[in-house]
């Protein structure tokens, strides 16, 4: 559900700044948010995933190194440039996001969260590579925590 809501409103990795250009991408992610509030039925979702992903420094676009044909440019980066919440080169509204679902004023949902990973980091072949990304995750979960007065 996140990921529908902000992928389809605010980000755009074929785009040079990011974000979709072809209104105000803040007040389409704010309407988002609100239709969102207003629409989804908390008692159905059953886990949110919070990931945040890299802003390209070029535009993901045929030529890119995640280019791939036939293939939309979201799915390439999706699969490709995911980060955890507060990592280095993150810029999605993770946060405005998780708000929207998670406080009394947005759906109130008090459910599992979780954090799914697709990046090439995971491809290094490197044996600290699973430690890396298991402390990544874990510096993610207590900053997001924190960050959003969630009590555990």
């Amino acid at each position: 559900m996140l990921g529908y809501f902000q992928h389809r409103e605010w980000a755009d990795p074929s785009s040079p700044d990011g974000k979709i250009t072809t209104e105000d991408a803040d007040a389409a992610l704010e309407r988002s948010m609100e239709k969102l509030k207003k629409t989804i039925d908390v008692k159905k979702v059953f886990y949110v995933q919070v990931v945040d992903a890299e802003k390209m420094r070029n535009p993901l676009v045929q030529g890119h190194a995640f280019h791939v044909d036939g293939q939309p440019a979201r799915m390439s980066w999706s699969r490709n440039a995911r980060l955890f919440a507060f990592e280095e080169g993150g810029y999605l509204p993770v946060l405005d996001v998780l708000k929207a679902i998670t406080e009394p004023d947005g759906l109130g949902y008090q459910g599992w969260v979780s954090m799914e990973l697709f990046s090439m980091t995971m491809a290094d072949p490197s044996p600290t590579c699973p430690d890396e990304h298991a402390r990544k995750g874990m510096d993610s979960w207590k900053k997001l925590v924190k960050t959003m007065k969630w009590e555990v």
